[in-house]
């Protein structure tokens, strides 16, 4: 999945949303660039610390971007930088407030490690179906009557 773009004014003024899903009030803004000693591209990181304004919890957002002293020059216009965004630090996600904390803490676990291990984020949400039957005392048997109809 190809990853979103932002530009310069969606960095700045952008609106971020804690992983609980409230909105988030930006605690400070840190701006780094990092010139090449043996070109003329440079690249550019602006770290976000966010505080979420329900569960007050904090979330580190870092934009990516390249920019090339020639083209600064050489552009009449100003062209918008393009940036990647990734969390740095973020709380982890609260599924729903129904779920037990047992359940969602095994989801988050298989969520965390689906990018490098599908077959364990596979074996963990199967953990989540076992948790779920015990939580609503579902049987791990069906017990079919005798006498009844099995195709």
């Amino acid at each position: 999945m190809p990853e979103k773009l932002y530009y310069d004014g969606e960095v700045e003024e952008s609106k971020e949303f804690c992983r609980c899903g409230s909105l988030t009030k930006c605690i400070s803004v840190h701006n780094h660039t990092r010139h090449s000693e043996v070109s003329d591209v440079y690249s550019i990181e602006i770290v976000k610390i966010l505080e979420c304004l329900t569960c007050e919890r904090l979330t580190v957002v870092l934009y990516s971007g390249r920019g090339d002293n020639i083209e600064d020059e050489v552009a009449s216009e100003n062209k918008p930088r393009k940036y990647i965004r990734r969390e740095l630090l973020a709380p982890k996600r609260r599924y729903d407030k129904a779920i037990p904390q047992s359940i969602d803490d095994v989801m988050n676990q298989a969520e965390a490690v689906l990018a490098n291990s599908p077959r364990a984020s596979f074996i963990l949400c199967r953990a989540v179906l076992e948790e779920i039957c015990a939580n609503f005392n579902i049987p791990k048997e069906k017990r079919v009557p005798r006498g009844s109809f099995n195709s």
